[in-house]
């Protein structure tokens, strides 16, 4: 494990950069049973991404840094605080 593996872990555009989990996507069509009982858990790591920083940073994380600050409801970067809403 040298310098070079951690840092393109970092950067790796597939997972989120604060809970490493990587993105998840939903398929389309119709969930029948309990086909789709993780839906919740898929919106929450699909990719929100931040444009001002670059940093891919996934839903749930988002969400998170929103609530700390006391803006609930609401997306930002956990690194640089650029609003994710729109």
């Amino acid at each position: 494990m040298g310098l070079f593996s951690k840092k393109s872990k970092e950067s790796d555009p597939s997972k989120c950069a604060y809970c490493r989990r990587p993105f998840q996507t939903l398929a389309g069509g119709f969930y029948f049973g309990g086909a789709g009982s993780d839906i919740g858990e898929t919106i929450l790591h699909m990719r929100k991404g931040c444009d001002a920083c670059g940093k891919p940073v996934c839903f749930n994380c988002a969400a998170d840094a929103a609530d700390r600050r006391g803006m609930h409801g609401h997306c930002i970067c956990p690194s640089c605080g650029a609003n994710l809403d729109s």
